[in-house]
């Protein structure tokens, strides 16, 4: 029995060397390897300051400046099966296309803080003209103009509305030279505000590769920005602040910015670029993070830099999630000669079930300014959010001096009513 089926896989062997060639390893095709997702997506949202509707919001600059970026890169169709010299060349168009976005941003930025003294009668043009024969600003004129590294135009307001701002502050000199202070650090506080948006997408797990390349725009704002220009905003903002008697530097500026680069979401943005350019599986950006305990996460220290009415500042603060609950305390601190002022803040987004959530930030300056918010999200479908919420302030604060409705030189209190629509779509 045993010699019968021995022969039989004799006979087989042989038969099959007969009339079969073996499959050769090299030619038996390897195992599908599922391709590495790299989903993106595209947000849109809008929101309307009931107490002050004609305020240019800088959560919306922010929002419809991300939304215009988010529809370049899905236009770009960033793909895991696209090779190296496909997805860099794709980062490179986002980069400059990017660039013109944040361009429009940053003349919308100085529009805000115009409108928070109630003027919006915006005009831009060659900076030479700005006074006399500037026309109406349009977001198209804006938007080319940002291809243009060389550009020497300018936004402002219409000399009707600069006549009106004269008579509303009472011809005062400090009143106003404080309102031009923050006319100049406008622009480029509106760009983190932008970069500090793309911190909150990044701690939420939805940075994708693409993004990286408004996040470095945004961040290094300060640092490109000519001071030695005509109407250059840097170079304005120290002469007006040095006119109030208090002082700083381009240096001074220059390394505050610079710092920021050291913050957790710059690091994990730049490592994301990279290993998202030159490898499939960089996706979406993981953020630097250190799961300390069950459920609780902590998150690398961020740094954020803004220009107040007395002097730039910088804001460290260190992320923390528990049981879901994001908390980002912070503390802000002007650095100029001649003053000093810091402000603490606590910020807080807390998931309550799938379709409802919750945030508030709360900010108290050592002046005596505090600041608080809170807002309901109601999240009918899985791809839209309504939002129901309330800002409060009194007196000066960093964070009312850039997210504030009113100004402060001419109103001591401030209550909004806001609502909001945000809808979204990932690919």
């Amino acid at each position: 029995m045993v010699a019968a089926g021995l022969a039989l896989l004799f006979a087989a062997s042989l038969g099959w060397t007969q009339d079969e060639n073996p499959p050769r390893p090299e030619t038996i095709p390897p195992e599908a390897v599922p391709v590495p997702p790299r989903p993106q997506e595209l947000r849109l949202g809008y929101r309307l300051n009931v107490s002050f509707p004609h305020h240019i919001d800088r959560e919306n600059i922010a929002s419809l400046s991300m939304g215009a970026s988010d529809l370049v890169h899905f236009a770009l169709q960033d793909a895991a099966d696209d090779p190296w010299y496909l997805r860099i060349p794709k980062w490179g168009g986002a980069f400059a296309v990017d660039t013109a976005i944040r361009y429009v941003s940053h003349e919308y930025g100085h529009l805000s803080a115009f409108s928070k003294a109630g003027y919006h009668t915006a005009v831009f043009g060659p900076k030479d003209g700005i006074d006399t024969t500037a026309p109406r600003a349009s977001f198209g004129r804006m938007f080319l103009n940002g291809f243009n590294p060389w550009d020497n135009s300018a936004v402002s307001v219409s000399q009707a509305d600069w006549d009106r701002i004269v008579d509303d502050f009472g011809n005062d000199e400090d009143k106003l030279r404080r309102f031009r202070i923050q006319i100049k650090g406008g622009g480029l506080n509106q760009e983190a505000v932008n970069l500090e948006r793309y911190t909150d997408r990044l701690l939420d797990g939805r940075l994708s590769f693409l993004d990286t390349a408004p996040y470095f725009i945004s961040g290094a704002a300060v640092l490109r920005y000519p001071a030695s220009v005509e109407l250059s905003d840097t170079g304005d903002y120290i002469d007006e602040l040095r006119d109030a008697g208090l002082r700083t530097t381009v240096g001074r500026m220059h390394t505050l910015s610079a710092l920021t680069l050291l913050s957790g979401s710059t690091l994990a943005a730049l490592r994301g670029a990279v290993i998202g350019g030159l490898t499939s599986r960089g996706g979406v950006v993981e953020p630097l993070a250190l799961p300390v305990a069950s459920r609780v996460v902590l998150y690398a220290p961020e740094l954020e830099n803004y220009l107040s009415q007395f002097g730039p500042t910088l804001k460290p603060s260190v992320p923390v999630r528990v049981y879901g609950v994001l908390l980002r305390p912070s503390y802000e601190q002007l650095f100029v000669s001649g003053k000093t002022m810091g402000e603490f803040g606590l910020s807080a987004r807390a998931p309550i079930v799938s379709f409802l959530a919750l945030s508030s930030s709360v900010y108290r300056n050592s002046s005596g300014g505090t600041w608080f918010d809170g807002s309901v999200d109601v999240l009918p479908l899985e791809w839209l959010a309504f939002t129901l919420g309330y800002a409060r302030a009194e007196e000066y604060s960093f964070h009312r001096d850039v997210y504030g409705a009113s100004n402060d030189i001419l109103r001591r209190r401030e209550g909004s009513l806001i609502l909001a629509l945000t809808a979204w779509h990932s690919f």
